[in-house]
């Protein structure tokens, strides 16, 4: 696991990680290691500890104060709307959304947030929009995990 939480920060947390965002981290070794010591697969293990680090990430890590960022997140929340307006379908309005916020961020934010703490903050919208759109607690909270994966996986490379 140690290897795991290692090549994570590496691959997707510039340096210096946030105290909170390492915290997480701490939590999800232990979780592992735990599983692994009462007789757990590896990979079942490594699931639940990755789990537990970005539900910790979401819901402990501070998002930071509005601005570029805020703007860029309203920026593709304009975007989606208008496409599914216009009759797209959720996934091709959800890319576009995404893309305009990565655009936005890179282009315009001098300073855009960590990377695990920027999915974060986006996976807290994707949470917030699906129950305001009527999704379960525990659908809702599947999909911004989802979403959060996807996004932690594509982070530049520091």
């Amino acid at each position: 696991m140690r290897e795991f939480v290692e090549q994570c920060l590496r691959e997707n947390c510039p340096p210096p990680w946030p105290d909170c965002e390492h915290r997480c981290r701490l939590e999800g070794e232990r979780i592992f290691r735990e599983c692994m010591e009462a007789g757990g697969i590896e990979d079942e293990c490594a699931a639940e500890a990755r789990a537990l680090i970005e539900e910790c990430l979401i819901e402990h890590c501070p998002p930071p104060p509005p601005g570029c960022t805020h703007r860029c997140h309203a920026r593709a929340k304009r975007a989606f709307r208008e496409c599914m307006e216009a009759g797209g379908s959720e996934e091709r309005c959800e890319a576009q959304a995404r893309e305009s916020v990565e655009t936005c961020l890179r282009e315009e934010c001098p300073e855009p947030p960590a990377c695990g703490r920027r999915c974060g903050e986006d996976a807290e919208r994707v949470f917030d929009e699906c129950v305001q759109d009527g999704g379960s607690d525990s659908d809702c909270e599947a999909l911004s995990r989802e979403y959060f994966k996807d996004c932690v996986r594509n982070c530049p490379r520091p």
